[in-house]
């Protein structure tokens, strides 16, 4: 395929295929046995491989078509709960081999929006995939490890630098759908590892796109988790009180990052 050519029909049709038999794999079982288990691995890794030979930006395309195969929200049944998340196994093996550079066009809109309905997913092992495709395109640095778990303590072996003037400008233009997202996927489920994820999630997003111009969005982000545990009267204390040490993590995390003293000294009281 030579360069500056978009996926071709013949990839598109190779791709939806395998697709295909992933959805063909999934409507004709209730209970995922161990052997259809390794064929759908199978089938996604022979995805990822395909994705992997191509330039990263139809690897967005090839995101985005999958993408669009994956059950909306509306669909609540166990098959489309299922078939939603191995879709969605298939888009992050894809993301996983992309090398993000400009969030701009790692995240185009008729991508992003998609996305992030689906970390509102009431089923938690989706939520748990899409919070694995955030982190894989937005990890430019190597910290998705690093930020692994809620600490107040500092990160020696974090990796960043300023971002540049798109991202600052695709902060202000989506970055608070992206948190009010993740606020969401925090509310609907008090699971360690949930949570630990969405913090992951935010971290690097703290991490990727924090500056002086972008701080307040994200002070008013850690607000807006606090609210919920404040005043969300169905979730139980220790959701609250998670939410509350995300709030804490994020928040000396951003000070941080961003060298504002002022604000590590309040965070740190």
């Amino acid at each position: 395929m030579a360069a500056g050519e978009s996926v071709g029909p013949s990839a598109l049709d190779i791709i939806n295929n395998l697709l295909t038999h992933l959805r063909t794999s999934v409507s004709t079982t209730s209970e995922i046995t161990p052997e259809e288990s390794q064929y759908q691995e199978a089938l996604i890794n022979a995805l990822g491989e395909f994705a992997n030979h191509h330039p990263d930006y139809q690897k967005i395309e090839i995101m985005l078509f999958i993408m669009n195969t994956v059950p909306d929200l509306s669909k609540k049944s166990k098959g489309d709960q299922m078939l939603q998340n191995i879709l969605l196994k298939s888009l992050l093996k894809v993301g996983t081999q992309y090398s993000t550079v400009s969030f701009e066009k790692a995240f185009p809109a008729s991508f992003l929006q998609p996305l992030l309905k689906m970390a509102r997913a009431p089923h938690n092992p989706t939520r748990m995939v899409v919070m694995q495709i955030l982190q894989a395109l937005l990890d430019r640095h190597q910290n998705e490890q690093v930020l692994s778990s809620v600490s107040v303590k500092p990160y020696p072996a974090l990796s960043q630098e300023p971002p540049s003037r798109s991202d600052i400008i695709f902060t202000h233009k989506y970055g608070a759908n992206i948190m009010q997202a993740l606020i969401d996927s925090m509310a609907l489920s008090d699971r360690v590892d949930a949570l630990t994820s969405s913090f992951n999630t935010a971290a690097l997003l703290i991490v990727e796109m924090s500056c002086n111009e972008t701080v307040q969005e994200f002070l008013l982000f850690i607000l807006g988790i606090q609210q919920v545990a404040c005043t969300v009267d169905t979730l139980g204390n220790v959701h609250k009180c998670s939410l509350h040490a995300i709030s804490i993590g994020l928040l000396v995390l951003i000070s941080r990052v961003s060298g504002i003293n002022n604000l590590l000294e309040y965070a740190q009281k």
